[in-house]
């Protein structure tokens, strides 16, 4: 399983995956229990190069696992350049975005402090910041690392951002992937990656 074509909840609880056969799988992290499976419509031909899994805020409140359910979105950046959202209450697409530049997308960077935010890294260096409300790409070009410390499990944004650690934590990203027996385990060896690179860049 990669680290490009997965994603964690934001309350952590669960787990969604691309599989090699076009569906999307969502597992509770807790028991590795398949809770669903959907098969994208045509709107996903191009492959997906990476899952970034947002929240939808509302003014009710609910418990983190019910917040995540109801209200959640996976984006996914594609080698197209195209940036798409699923609804997970809808089961289906309710935007797909393209950027000029056509250039595929390496990771997607979201935070709950800027929650109509998408960040993403691409081909052509920069990042972008994608408005989901407005479906529309925020003016101007952010290559600062700065920008990617929103989130500490863009993992990806920061290895591309930076050559010289690639060498570093490739080999650890994928001893964790290797290590991990479960879900259970990869959730808990991805929290403490993030832990770490928010202690170096934070």
């Amino acid at each position: 399983m990669s680290e490009y074509t997965s994603a964690f909840s934001p309350c952590g609880s669960f787990f969604s995956s691309l599989g090699k056969d076009g569906k999307v799988r969502i597992w509770d992290a807790s028991n590795d229990t398949l809770l669903r499976e959907y098969i994208p419509d045509k709107h996903l031909s191009a492959p997906i190069t990476c899952i970034k899994w947002i929240t939808s805020k509302s003014g009710k409140r609910k418990s983190h696992a019910d917040t995540s359910m109801s209200q959640s979105l996976l984006v996914f950046g594609t080698t197209s350049g195209h940036l798409l959202v699923y609804n997970l209450s809808l089961s289906r697409l309710v935007s797909n975005f393209n950027f000029k530049s056509g250039s595929k997308i390496h990771c997607l960077a979201w935070s709950e402090s800027k929650a109509q935010d998408v960040y993403t890294f691409s081909d052509n260096k920069n990042i972008s910041v994608w408005n989901i409300p407005s479906n529309s790409a925020k003016k101007g070009r952010h290559t600062s690392i700065k920008w990617l410390r929103y989130t500490v499990l863009c993992h990806t944004a920061v290895l591309q951002s930076n050559p010289t650690l690639i060498a570093v934590f490739l080999p650890l990203l994928s001893q964790i992937e290797s290590r991990a027996s479960s879900i259970v385990d990869l959730a808990r060896l991805n929290g403490r990656l993030g832990l770490l690179f928010e202690q170096i860049f934070g």
